[in-house]
């Protein structure tokens, strides 16, 4: 009968405690995503939808104009993959893809005027300059999503983005050297 009270008394104190500490928040679990319904990273999706336009409008330019054989290769990796990526980014974001900026129209124009050595390098640098900011931008998506199903698609992609850096790299040296 002792064994019994000391149960009821350990329990009872117990239910005490713990109603007058209420549990400790909890950190935030980094596997648990949101419901589906919500799209708390529609920021993301917009600014690399965005972005792939971007590279895909710039890199079929270059498909068309560039005298280099290497600059026209990539261009056209660019369009095929930033093209992929964009169908996933537009339906895990549930948006259609943005039509193109004025401000890329007029940079798209511009390349138009320029040939040569002129036109592959200063296509590569806004490459370079595009991959490193959606590199960035992917990385802290990857880190910092709210869904995990944004992050995941972040992850996914950012191999490609490091890849084309790369490529555009090679090209660049490539370019310099001739």
């Amino acid at each position: 009968m002792k064994r019994f009270l000391y149960i009821a008394l350990a329990l009872t104190l117990a239910g005490i405690s713990s109603a007058q500490y209420p549990p400790a928040p909890r950190a935030p679990d980094t596997a648990v995503a949101q419901p589906s319904g919500s799209n708390a990273d529609i920021g993301f999706y917009q600014q690399a939808l965005a972005g792939g336009v971007r590279e895909i409008l710039l890199s079929r330019q270059a498909m068309s104009q560039s005298a280099s054989a290497g600059v026209r290769t990539l261009a056209s990796t660019m369009v095929e993959d930033h093209t992929t990526l964009d169908r996933e980014l537009a339906e895990a974001g549930k948006l259609s893809e943005p039509p193109p900026s004025a401000a890329d129209r007029k940079e798209v124009a511009d390349l138009q005027r320029m040939s040569g050595a002129l036109f592959d390098s200063t296509y590569l640098a806004a490459m370079e300059r595009d991959h490193e900011r959606a590199i960035t931008l992917f990385n802290e998506t990857m880190l910092h999503a709210h869904e995990l199903s944004t992050r995941d698609l972040a992850t996914k992609a950012l191999d490609t983005l490091h890849h084309h850096l790369t490529d555009i790299e090679i090209q660049q040296h490539r370019s310099a050297g001739d």
